[in-house]
């Protein structure tokens, strides 16, 4: 029980950052919607990601290890799919901190692909901070 609630907590600062930085990842119910997203990522995380790694493994074999990223994706669009509160929507920047570059736009395939990567990113970095 404590790992799945200290999971959680690492979902919802992950999330929180992603959407910090990113500005696409939308919750209508702030606090609630967190924490609600935060779990099934959790869920998904501790119980549905291991079973897709094993029936996905001659994918990922035949990639490289590189199709485990996409297993991220779907974890994520899954979430989008069950939450009606949380939607994903494509990246417009207009300006990047410390950069000059102009306006950056990414669809919404993109946008999920650079949401799943930061999300889990983050996730993982807090996990090795907190162990």
């Amino acid at each position: 029980m404590k790992k799945i609630i200290k999971t959680t907590v690492i979902f919802a600062i992950s999330l929180y950052l992603c959407q910090t930085f990113w500005q696409n990842l939308i919750f209508q119910n702030e606090l609630q919607t967190y924490l609600l997203v935060a779990f099934i990522l959790t869920i998904l995380e501790k119980f549905a990601k291991p079973i897709l790694k094993i029936l996905l493994l001659p994918i990922n074999i035949l990639t490289l290890g590189f199709f485990r990223f996409f297993v991220n994706v779907i974890a994520l669009y899954s979430v989008t799919f069950f939450i009606n509160s949380f939607q994903i929507q494509a990246i417009n920047i207009t300006r990047l901190p410390l950069l000059n570059f102009g306006p950056l736009s990414f669809n919404l395939l993109s946008s999920y692909l650079i949401s799943a990567f930061s999300l889990y990113l983050c996730y993982s970095i807090l996990r090795k901070f907190l162990k």
